[in-house]
Parts: structure tokens; C-alpha cells; sequence
């Protein structure tokens, strides 16, 4: 019976990696990808961004696109994101500057 060597390089595709035996091919420690992602272009309030994704595990590297946000309802999606670095007081001016904006669209009509 043959023994798998499955030290060799991390082999990869768009689904995941892998290392192969090369004797027969066959495949072992096989796992979906660990990406750490960052951003390259960051979405405007007219065009989208995009961010890099690196494996962690074998190095395989991705780019996705970040959707705008013609509204602007993409800062609260962030907002975990930005507390730890900003704290409680400049959340609330941020919640109040952003009722003020949707005071004043909705009194626009938009």
C-alpha cells in the first residue's frame, strides 16, 4: 500500500487549497480559504470600491468589489467598524448629523 505525502506546496483555486500527493494526485488537508481582505479602493457615494483577499493559510488572492452607497446608508453599516476607534460621543454627533440629513432630504422630496 502506498503511504500519501502530502508535505509539498499548497495547491489552489477560486473554491480553496489543498496539498497533493505527488505520487498519485491525491488530495489531503483540504479547506476553504481564510481571507484576510483589504481594501484597495475605497466606495464612494458614486462608484464602488474594491478589496484584495489574501489567504492566510496558502497565499491565494481574490479581488471583490464594494458597493456604493448612493444614500450614504453605508456608514451604518460601519459603525461597529468605527466605535472602538472614535468611542460613544462622536457616535452620537454621528446619529444626529445623519437624522439632520434625512430631516432635510425628506423635507426636499427626496
Amino acid at each position: 500500500p502506498h503511504e500519501h505525502d502530502f508535505s509539498g506546496e499548497w495547491k489552489s483555486d477560486e473554491k480553496g487549497h489543498w496539498h497533493e500527493c505527488p505520487e498519485d494526485g491525491e488530495r489531503g488537508d483540504e479547506a476553504e480559504h481564510d481571507f484576510e481582505w483589504t481594501t484597495i479602493t475605497a466606495p464612494t457615494r458614486k462608484t464602488s470600491g474594491e478589496e484584495r483577499g489574501v489567504c492566510k493559510v496558502c497565499g491565494y488572492q481574490t479581488i471583490r468589489e464594494l458597493p456604493y452607497s448612493a444614500d450614504g446608508k453605508d456608514i451604518i453599516n460601519r459603525i461597529p467598524l468605527i466605535y472602538p476607534l472614535v468611542g460613544i460621543p462622536a457616535l452620537i454627533l454621528l446619529f444626529v448629523v445623519l437624522q439632520e440629513i434625512s430631516v432635510v432630504r425628506r423635507r426636499k422630496g427626496k
